[in-house]
Order: structure tokens, then sequence, then C-alpha cells
């Protein structure tokens, strides 16, 4: 089997270059779309994290305001 890059000397034979265009091309378009799959991946990982990270804010804030209203009522109730 013929090795990417390498030329056959023998005039009989196709080069190198000419039986690995079509593979090259295939594996280009494939490492791209594995490229963009693994580029939105990644930003999908960070929108969820984010998200996460808001939710949290968001339920510390909630018992936050629950605690203060708690201390009113008992406050008042007093």
């Amino acid at each position: 089997m013929l090795e990417a890059g390498r030329f056959c000397t023998w005039n009989g034979l196709i080069t190198a270059n000419k039986l690995f265009s079509g593979t090259n091309c295939y594996f280009h378009r494939l490492c791209r779309a594995v490229l963009q799959v693994a580029q939105q991946e990644a930003q999908r990982a960070v929108f969820v994290a984010e998200r996460v990270k808001q939710e949290r804010q968001q339920k510390i804030l909630q018992a936050e305001g629950e605690a203060e209203a708690i201390k009113m009522i008992s406050f008042l109730t007093k």
C-alpha cells in the first residue's frame, strides 16, 4: 500500500497524490465536521455551566428573601 505523500517511480502506477486526493478530501470534510461538533459541544457546556450558575444564584437570593420574611414575621408576632 502507498503512503500519503510518496510518489511511485513506476510509470504504470497512479501517483500517491492522485490516489489519496479523494480520501484526503473526505477526511478533511470529516475532520472539519468533527471539529464543528466539538466546538458546538464546548459552547453548549459553557451555556449549561452559566445556566447552572444563574440557577444557583437565584436559589441563594430566594433563600435569603425567605429568611428575611421569616425574620419579619417572627418580629411582628412577638
